[in-house]
């Protein structure tokens, strides 16, 4: 079965956390059912790549609100032009 276009894309946030705080951080995540996955683009500076469903962004943002009352973190808009 094939999905529509619209439902095949996916989005993406820089997060940076601090490198003690990863496992944490992957803890809380998973806890959300599969909202989100990460992989860690510089392991050294914490920086993660979080790959999510487009239609699924104001969620990830509450999550990353409500993490951030437990570790702290920033985020960003994953750039475009890079290919990582």
């Amino acid at each position: 079965m094939d999905l529509p276009e619209k439902d095949k894309a996916s989005s993406m946030l820089l997060v940076q956390i601090s490198p003690c705080d990863v496992a944490m951080f992957r803890f809380l995540l998973e806890a959300r059912d599969n909202l989100a996955l990460f992989t860690t683009l510089d392991r050294q500076a914490a920086i993660l790549k979080v790959r999510f469903a487009a239609d699924g962004r104001q969620q990830v943002l509450a999550a990353l609100h409500e993490i951030a009352g437990t570790i702290p973190i920033s985020w960003q808009h994953f750039p475009a032009c890079n290919n990582f």
